[in-house]
């Protein structure tokens, strides 16, 4: 199988009193972007700012037919940051596949990545994922099952993460849709305790439903 190159680019605006606003900073990267290329193929789903500056960006990607959630974090100037992973690089490969839907950071420093999983072959059975790191990239064992959660609903429903948030007490919320065999599409929440457990207080099991009827 031919390898895909991926192409990542990131833009950064001057945005200043004594700059012309929308402008590329040329003090990032190379003339203001940064672009890096793999042998991989992805798609960018998120991008994070910590607070001392760096930068997150998060990718499903996909090499020699095994898809991960890629997280990449640069510095202020838009160099790889080499404490983080293994080249400014951390590839996280869960079930059969995996796809990252958004990213949320923690005040302890710690990174939180959300997306949708399949332990099997069975594509209308998927569920949420959520995966939690250290600071410099290392898995978190303390969060679920060895840095990893998993929730699944009921077989043929397939669960689609697109957004997690970390509540002020330290409770995560997910949201994304699912879908059952007849192919609807409707709103899912759940919410997790800091652990990574479901948070029964929410809805009675931890996660509610809504659906649309036509």
């Amino acid at each position: 199988m031919n390898k895909v190159l991926l192409t990542l680019v990131i833009l950064v605006l001057v945005d200043g009193a004594f700059a012309q606003q929308g402008v590329l900073d040329q003090s990032f990267g190379v003339g203001g972007k940064v672009v890096i290329g793999t042998d991989s193929f992805a798609t960018t789903r998120k991008v994070v700012i910590q607070p001392d500056g760096k930068i997150i960006s998060g990718s499903s990607t996909y090499t020699n037919g095994i898809s991960y959630l890629t997280l990449i974090r640069y510095n202020i100037d838009g160099n790889l940051d080499n404490s983080f992973g293994i080249n400014g690089r951390v590839d996280t490969h869960r079930g059969v596949t995996c796809e990252l839907g958004d990213i949320a950071l923690q005040p302890d420093g710690k990174i939180l990545a959300g997306g949708s999983v399949n332990d099997t072959n069975n594509y209308s059975y998927q569920g949420f994922l959520l995966i939690r790191y250290l600071p410099n990239g290392t898995i978190d064992s303390t969060f679920g099952n060895n840095g990893i959660v998993k929730t699944y609903m009921p077989t043929n429903y397939f669960l689609s993460l697109t957004c997690i948030l970390i509540k002020p007490d330290g409770k995560i919320v997910a949201g994304g849709t699912y879908s059952t065999i007849a192919f609807t599409d409707d709103p899912v929440v759940a919410q997790y305790l800091p652990n990574g457990k479901l948070d029964s207080s929410f809805n009675s099991v931890g996660i509610a439903t809504v659906y649309f009827s036509l």
